[in-house]
């Protein structure tokens, strides 16, 4: 697993695994739960994107309510979506790295939060295994004969 940039200047979690994308959008889900997030919703961006993508909402109770114990503007900082995208070697996952969002916030619970909900998303992440998607070999069929 890598953190690096899903765009311009994002930080971002990101993981290729070697699935198909059904498979993988399952594995993620099962991952995920492993660590403690709940997937509270699932957005089919395939229509916007033009391939297989959904996007998780995702949630922790726990989190939830010691970032609001902290101040209500940490809400709005809390890591929430996880990006699972086809690619040509399989799957793609994404997040926004924690740290830059709830950790940069200047507050030092925020920053403590920040850093496990980073270490359970890595986690996570590394539960899927990298790799290329190898293709299963193709079936070739015996020619008919033709009379």
């Amino acid at each position: 697993m890598s953190a690096s940039h899903a765009g311009e200047g994002v930080p971002a979690l990101r993981r290729t695994a070697a699935f198909d994308f059904i498979e993988g959008l399952n594995r993620t889900k099962e991952a995920l739960r492993e660590q403690g997030f709940e997937i509270a919703t699932t957005l089919d961006a395939r229509g916007a994107l033009g391939g297989a993508c959904t996007i998780l909402g995702i949630c922790d109770g726990d989190l939830l309510r010691a970032a609001a114990a902290s101040g209500p503007d940490a809400l709005v900082l809390l890591p929430c979506s996880v990006a699972v995208r086809e690619t040509p070697e399989g799957i793609a996952v994404e997040a926004v790295d924690p740290t830059a969002t709830l950790g940069g916030a200047g507050n030092e619970a925020l920053a403590e939060l920040a850093a496990g909900a980073r270490d359970r998303l890595t986690k996570a992440f590394a539960r899927l295994p990298a790799g290329r998607r190898i293709e299963p070999p193709k079936v070739q069929r015996p020619e008919r004969n033709r009379a």
